[in-house]
Parts: structure tokens; sequence; C-alpha cells
């Protein structure tokens, strides 16, 4: 449990106070959005009714990428917390004139613009918290930080759900003033998004949204070059063709669950749903859902892809859905609805989404952003218009009932589960082909390799004979934790390439198991200095009681190489309290050498006292 929430909480000296407002402004941002969520459900079904939902699923397509033209052009004119606040200034406006004409007899194209506006809302305001994420932390910042944003935002959802439930149930507010309370927490927002910049302004001079990267901007690649990327990889086709089901089955369920919580919350003799009362079940829907998906994440997720592979991951989510589907056809009604739905949630943003990460690790980066941009531009947008579109059919022209609707869930997911199995042979082969091509950059991954395929091809690359290769994957393996890794990396401890002495010392540190003791001394002789470093590290880990005690030890000894290991372990691993251990008189040491080591002295200490 300890190094879990260590994993999560590893904020330094000189971050807390910025790490603390950013999670409060996605904290706010998830908490405000998950207000809306059941106001725009209920209004909509309380006045349009489920039957017009295929209608607005359209209209959201047809409006994201006009909208999202027009934001881009705009962000070009202004520096990040202007971009930002400005957004967040007119959000809290419309969220004014929004709530007037919800008040507004007859008019019921309101309620397709609200749910329209909701819907870009949660798209465009957690795109800015990352913006000015990215802006803020570098990278290795943000792979300690970014997931307890996550987390924020995963409590944030919960919150606002059962915010919306209690407002509603306890203290009487109605659907329509649950604007008001959103009003507030994007005016807080606005202030904690100010404070920030105030307190990271220096390091962010670049201008606005370039600051997101401090790399040169690349040429936008034309939609026919992706088209080919495409077209030449069976592979990715046949990724394109599970998210596209997945898009297609998400859109099916979403208005299964609507159409039967229509039914379940209209009084008798009624013509219309109960308003406030679909708003609270909404609300108690998204927050129970979005808790059970951040206990799956974090308690199930590494198992299941530990045991059951990449296939196995992305199979669950199909397959929770198949047995639902078949559920909502034989028995439609509200605990069917949520069952279906609220699987599909809680594994579409939890299992599956690693599971669909790692499908994309074989993917050169150059084509992985390519086809990024073709997936969120036009497989998104265009396929949840479709979803919609033939939803429409079914429920305006052919008029299908929640039964027959589930039918057609059912087969689509069974053409879902088809690509899924034939995608576990094409990962393996793609796989390998990039480890022989050394396409996996593993500084852009932003997960652990956990998932027994993924391993066991990584192990497998370890008995290469050429050293570019086994260094590659020790790269892979750096974080990994897996009880086949020790005794396969431990005979690369002698291994002629220092890189890959170096590495196998990392990774066989990160095991947990300390056995090695004797061997690992040996390598405190090594003529290589990181590997000297990794092996005194090794001995630090494995001594947890006096670990500081040795290196304090190795420091005042007249060895120039274990004085160096120590003196590199501490700058680079060692805690702030141990860093004391670089003492004047260390200092001075190194500093009067006049010896062969002189230089590489100075320059280990330089290097070191750059840590401090």
């Amino acid at each position: 449990m300890k190094r879990w929430l260590s994993s999560i909480i590893d904020i330094r000296k000189g971050e807390v106070l910025v790490t603390t407002l950013m999670v409060l402004n996605i904290y706010l941002i998830l908490v405000t959005y998950y207000l809306l969520k059941p106001a725009r459900d209920s209004l909509f079904i309380s006045v349009s009714g489920a039957k017009n939902l295929p209608l607005v699923f359209i209209l959201i397509a047809l409006v994201v990428v006009p909208v999202t033209t027009v934001y881009s052009r705009i962000s070009r004119s202004f520096r990040l917390n202007q971009l930002i606040n400005y957004t967040t200034i007119f959000i809290i406006i419309n969220l004014f004139l929004l709530r007037w004409m919800i008040s507004l007899p007859g008019q019921v194209w309101v309620v397709y613009a609200f749910y329209t506006w909701v819907s870009i809302y949660g798209a465009l305001t957690t795109a800015q918290f990352w913006l000015l994420a990215n802006a803020v932390y570098d990278a290795s910042q943000a792979k300690r930080i970014f997931v307890l944003f996550g987390l924020a935002a995963i409590i944030g959802a919960t919150t606002g759900g059962e915010i919306t439930n209690l407002l509603i149930k306890e203290f009487g507010v109605s659907t329509e003033n649950l604007l008001y309370f959103c009003v507030v927490f994007m005016a807080v927002c606005v202030f904690l998004v100010t404070w920030i910049w105030s307190l990271t302004q220096k390091d962010i001079d670049e201008g606005p949204v370039a600051r997101g990267s401090r790399k040169k901007a690349e040429p936008e690649a034309s939609m026919g070059e992706v088209f080919r990327d495409v077209k030449s990889s069976r592979y990715l086709m046949m990724i394109i063709g599970i998210i596209i089901m997945t898009m297609v089955t998400a859109t099916f369920v979403d208005y299964l669950l609507k159409a039967v919580a229509e039914v379940a919350f209209t009084p008798a003799g009624a013509l219309k749903p109960d308003k406030e009362e679909l708003s609270a079940f909404f609300g108690k829907y998204y927050g129970r859902v979005s808790l059970l998906s951040f206990l799956v994440q974090f308690f199930l997720s590494y198992r299941i892809l530990k045991v059951f592979g990449v296939s196995g991951a992305i199979m669950f989510l199909p397959v929770s859905q198949l047995l639902a589907a078949v559920g909502m056809a034989v028995a439609p009604g509200l605990a069917s609805g949520v069952i279906l739905r609220g699987s599909g949630d809680v594994f579409k943003y939890s299992i599956d989404k690693t599971g669909r990460e790692l499908l994309f690790l074989p993917v050169p980066l150059d084509v992985k952003k390519r086809v990024k941009v073709f997936i969120d531009v036009l497989i998104d947008r265009w396929f949840r218009g479709l979803a919609g579109g033939i939803l429409y059919i079914f429920t305006a022209v052919i008029i299908l009932t929640v039964s027959q609707i589930s039918m057609m869930v059912i087969g689509i997911v069974l053409l879902w589960m088809v690509l899924v199995l034939f995608i576990r042979k094409q990962y393996i082969n793609a796989f390998r082909q990039a480890l022989d091509k050394g396409e996996i950059d593993p500084a852009q991954l932003t997960f652990k390799i956990t998932d027994a395929s993924t391993v066991d091809n990584l192990i497998k690359a370890l008995d290469s004979d050429n050293a570019r290769q086994v260094n590659y994957a020790l790269g892979m393996l750096a974080e990994v934790q897996n009880e086949k890794l020790i005794a396969v990396v431990q005979p690369l401890l002698k291994h002629a390439d220092r890189e890959v002495r170096s590495r196998a010392l990392r990774v066989l540190g990160n095991q947990g198991e300390r056995g090695l003791g004797e061997e690992i001394r040996l390598l405190l002789s090594d003529e290589d200095a990181e590997v000297r470093i990794e092996a005194m590290h090794y001995i630090y880990l494995s001594n947890p009681d006096k670990g500081g005690e040795l290196l304090r030890q190795y420091l005042k000894g007249d060895d120039f190489y274990l004085q160096s290991a120590a003196l590199g372990c501490i700058a680079r691993y060692a805690s702030r309290d141990e860093k004391s251990l670089i003492t004047g008189e260390v200092i001075e040491r190194f500093l009067n050498r006049q010896d062969e080591h002189a230089v590489p002295s100075r320059k280990l200490l330089a290097a070191a006292l750059g840590t401090l």
C-alpha cells in the first residue's frame, strides 16, 4: 500500500502549491461537468423525449468540427492563461444565457443546444487543463504528477454526480438551478488558473499554446498520408475497426439507458417523466460509475493485464456488453439498462483504456501521431454521428423496440469480438517487428508495461546477440516488475556491453529481490561509471535501514571508484535528507584530486551539485 501511495503522491519541494492548485482545478472542472451531464440528460428527455436522442447525436457530430476549428484559430491570438480564462468567462456567460433560455416556454430547440453545449464543454475544458498541465510541468514531472490529476478527475466526477443527487433529493434544488452552482465553480477555476500562472509564468515564456512542447512544430500530415498509413497496415485497420465498434456500441447503449430511464421515471398517467427524479438518477449513476471505474483501474487492471495480456484486457468490454445486451433483450428495464451502460463505462475508462494504449505500442511514433488525429477528427466524430443516423432509422422509421435494438447491439458486439480475436496474433507480430526496428521509444511511454505477452516478447529479445536490441528491451523493462526477469537479466551483468550491464542493474534493482549482493559488489569496480552508480544503488536498496550509513562510509573511503559510485548514487537516487551527505569536506576531496581521476572527479561533482 505504501508503495502504491508513493507512486501516486510523489510531489517534491517547490511543487506542492502549484500541484495543489492544479488538482483543485481539474477537480472543479469535473464536478461541474458531472453537474451538467445529469441536467443535460434529464432536460432533454423530459422536454423532447428519448426518441429524439439520435438527432442530437448527429447534431454533436456536425457542430464539433466547426467549433474546434474556430477555437484553434482563436487560440493563436492569446497566451495560454488568457485563452483558458477568456474561454471560462465565456462559459460562465453561456451558463447564465442557457439558464434563462431553459426557462422560456415552448422553446424545444434550447434542450438540443444545451445537450450539444455540454458535450463540447466536457471536451474543451479538460483539453485546456491538459494544455496548462503540459505547460507547467516538464516530462519527468509529468510522469510523477499526472496520475494525481487523473485521480482528482475521478473524485471530481464522483463528487459531481453525488452532489447532483444530494441537491435535488435533499435540498429541493431544481435541475435548471444546477447551472448556478456550475457558474460558481467555473469562477473559482478562473482564480485558480490566474494564481497558477502567476507562480509559473517565469518558466512559461514562449507564448500560450505553443508552450505545450519545446520542439519545433511539425507540419501537419494530410489526410491522404493518414489514409495510406492505415491502408498499408492490416494491424492499424483492425485497431480502427475495434475503435469504431466501441463507439457505435457506446452510442446505442447510451440511447438504451436513457430510453428505459424515461419509462421508469414517468409517473402513472403522466405524459412526461419527472425531471427532478431523472436528474437525481443520472447524478447517482454517473457518480457511482466513476467510483467503480477508479476501483477497477487501480486495483484490477494490473492483475488482469498481467494474467490475460492485451487481447484479454480488450476483450473484457465487449464480453460485458454482450452479456448485458442479452439481459436487456430478454428483460428490458432500468436495472438492465444500468448494467448494460454501467459495465461499458466502468471497463471503457479502466481496463479497456489501458489495453487500447498497449495496442498502439508497436506503432511508430510518427504514424501514431497521424493516426490519432485521424481517429479524433474523423473516426470519433463521424462514426458517432453515423451511429446516431442508424439509431434514428431504427427508432423513427422502422420503430424498433428496446429489445430489438439490444439485439442489434449483440450483433455489433459479436463483430467487435471477432476483431479482438484476430488482432492478438497481429499485435505479437507488430510488437516483434517494432523491437527489431527500435520503433518504440521507452521515453514516450505514459504507462507501465504489465501484460504477459508484451513482457514475454521483451524477455525473448534479451537473448539477442545484438547489444542494441538487448539495450532497447532492457529500457522497455526498466519499470516492469515480474518474477521472470531476475533469472533472465542476471546473466547480463557479465555482458560485454557496458550499457547492457548498467541497464540490467536498473531492471534488477526494481524487482525487490536482494539476493545478488556479492555479484553486485564486484561491479562496484567496473570500468564504467554508470555501472558503478547502478551497482551502488542496488546495494543501497538492499540495505533500507542503513543505506545512508553505507553511502557515508564509501564517501569517506580512499577508493575513487567507490567514492564516485556513492556520490553518483546520492545525486541520482537518494532522498533530500541523504543528499546532505555531500558535505563541504566531500566537495573538497573531489576538487583537490590531482591524480588521473581529477577530471572525471570534478565532472561528477558538478553533476551532483546540480541536483541539490
